[in-house]
């Protein structure tokens, strides 16, 4: 038994409006966001946790070109997405129903006005957090570089004290020239280690206080 198709298309649409690039926006994604900025802090201890609540939801949609191939829509949403990474770029097809959820329809259509105050909050919010998450990022891999540098510090120094007892027991001249020759290229691999391990760490200061002051300007 077939099913009655109530999702009437267009037909008087223009020929060479058949794919369009669409954008949606709505508190969903600023409690995403949210919810990855909490994560960091749960893992790096930094910052504080924070709610977000998706009661009362604005659904924005944004419009983003009409194109006669799907071809041409795919390549304008790709250098879209260079431009603006932080929302997605969907292709639809022009002049057929496109289905997304409204937590209340009516309420949204009667305050318009107010859903664009809001929707303005909602994404300087969203905006925010994902250079907040940007700083996190940036920030965890600062730690995991550090602990690399701290390992391979450790490992040079132990390998010098193991070349130095070397020396003391080697006494062929050969042999104790080799030596010489791998202590001093482990001597400079130590040097450009803390040299790495000093502009990490200022770096990680200077993240941490971006992140406390919460900062929005990290990367330009």
């Amino acid at each position: 038994m077939s099913i009655k198709d109530y999702l009437t298309e267009d037909t008087i649409n223009p020929n060479d409006q058949l794919f369009i690039c669409v954008s949606f926006f709505s508190k969903h994604y600023v409690k995403q966001s949210v919810e990855n900025i909490n994560d960091y802090v749960d893992e790096l201890k930094k910052g504080n946790k924070e709610e977000y609540s998706t009661d009362d939801d604005v659904l924005a949609f944004k419009f983003r070109g009409a194109y006669k191939t799907f071809e041409t829509a795919a390549k304008h949403a790709e250098q879209l997405r260079d431009i603006d990474p932080s929302h997605h770029i969907y292709i639809m097809e022009g002049s057929k129903w496109c289905a997304f959820k409204i937590k209340d329809d009516n309420k949204f259509i009667e305050q318009t006005e107010h859903a664009n105050t809001e929707l303005n909050d909602m994404m300087k919010k969203y905006e925010e957090n994902q250079v907040k998450a940007k700083l996190y990022h940036e920030f965890r891999k600062n730690q995991m570089v550090k602990q690399s540098l701290e390992e391979n510090l450790e490992n040079r120094i132990k390998s010098i004290e193991e070349t130095n007892t070397e020396l003391v027991n080697v006494t062929d001249k050969t042999e104790r020239r080799k030596l010489k020759d791998k202590k001093i290229t482990l001597e400079e691999q130590l040097h450009k280690l803390e040299e790495k391990k000093k502009e990490i760490e200022e770096q990680t200061k200077e993240l941490e206080l971006r992140l406390k002051l919460g900062q929005p300007d990290f990367g330009n």
